[in-house]
């Protein structure tokens, strides 16, 4: 499996057009307390643990289920899909254990597919009978992601988990929003690396496009547990010394009362 580069393009829409937001990456090391940390700052408004999607043979049918694959995928937190003009996955990953995908379309799979595994379980072991599904790029070399919420909730905060990225001496950049914020990742994590991935808005934004793109097809990555919801909004420093001031001018004008 190689991968030279990865792009993670995120753009947005905001509530009113006219208005852009500053996006911030931050990218951490997978772990049950640092997602349960992120969790439990946010709000949730919706999340995608993809457990919900029936597999299926894909023809010709093997004796056991394959894969979930569509070229748009539908989930709680928006639509995934293979970019325009996007190349076909053809590598390992789409030719073994499940040699009836094609590479054309995403898949919900499970199992273990070079590195790519399912994190629901070890987040939430008591809450599912059976968690091991995830969504997989399934080797093309771009991914969109259109990131909505029922009912066009305003959201600020996206993350989720991201595995097998980066791995035999790759670099995988995150080129986040309108500012272009940027954050690289890697080179040489191990195979199945897991990552948590998270995009915040310093306005609220109703819907967000994030573009995976890989510099070449047959190295893709996967995805699992997406939480996009609502965190605090840290005030801009202006109106922090503004506050502050205009705090100070009640004390002294409390003391003049006084006097």
């Amino acid at each position: 499996m190689q991968l030279r580069s990865v792009l993670l393009a995120v753009g947005f829409s905001t509530m009113a057009s006219s208005v852009s937001a500053a996006t911030v990456i931050s990218v951490e090391t997978f772990s049950v307390p640092n997602y349960l940390d992120l969790l439990g700052d946010v709000n949730v408004l919706a999340s995608e643990n993809f457990e919900g999607f029936t597999l299926v043979d894909v023809p010709p049918a093997d004796s056991a289920p394959d894969a979930f694959q569509a070229d748009v995928i539908e989930t709680a937190v928006g639509d995934f899909s293979v970019s325009p003009g996007s190349q076909s996955g053809s590598g390992g990953t789409v030719t073994d254990p499940n040699p009836n995908l094609d590479g054309s379309q995403l898949a919900v799979r499970n199992g273990n597919v070079y590195g790519r595994t399912d994190s629901t379980a070890d987040i939430f072991p008591l809450d599912l009978p059976r968690a091991d599904q995830f969504l997989d790029s399934n080797d093309v070399n771009e991914m969109d992601w259109d990131v909505s919420v029922a009912g066009d909730l305003a959201f600020n905060t996206l993350f989720w988990v991201m595995s097998d990225a980066t791995d035999v001496g790759a670099l995988l950049t995150i080129i986040a929003g309108a500012d272009e914020a940027t954050f690289d990742l890697g080179p040489n994590l191990s195979n199945a690396n897991k990552q948590i991935v998270k995009v915040t808005f310093d306005s609220f934004v109703t819907s967000a496009s994030v573009t995976f793109d890989n510099s070449k097809r047959n190295d893709g990555l996967s995805i699992d547990d997406v939480v996009v919801g609502i965190s605090p909004v840290p005030l801009p420093a202006s109106l922090v010394f503004l506050g502050a001031g205009l705090a100070g001018l009640g004390v002294i004008g409390r003391k003049r009362r006084k006097s």
